[in-house]
């Protein structure tokens, strides 16, 4: 008789604790912050202090060093609860710094 099939982890397990991260940042306040038109910039500090805003960015350089499937959910999650915030995200995908 064959083995049953073991189940696959979930490609947001990896980050499961972002995630958990994110959402108590967040909370219910992008109505709030879409009214003022602005994020908050203690939020972006204090994501972009742990790696989240560039998480396929290898930790070594600030990021998560995350896969780019994983970095996608991360994005896609941060973007159902805020998509400002989201935008934020992508727009750190595939940034090089200058002269480097």
């Amino acid at each position: 008789m064959a083995e049953p099939p073991v189940a696959q982890p979930s490609v947001a397990e990896p980050l499961a604790a972002e995630r958990a991260f994110i959402a108590e940042a967040v909370g219910d306040q992008p109505g709030e912050w879409d009214l003022a038109g602005e994020l908050p910039v203690e939020l972006l500090h204090k994501l972009g202090a742990k790696g989240i805003l560039c998480a396929e960015v290898p930790a070594t350089f600030g990021g998560l060093g995350a896969s780019s499937q994983h970095n996608g959910e991360l994005t896609a999650y941060v973007g159902s609860l805020c998509s400002s915030l989201r935008s934020i995200m992508w727009r750190n995908v595939g940034v090089e710094r200058s002269g480097e």
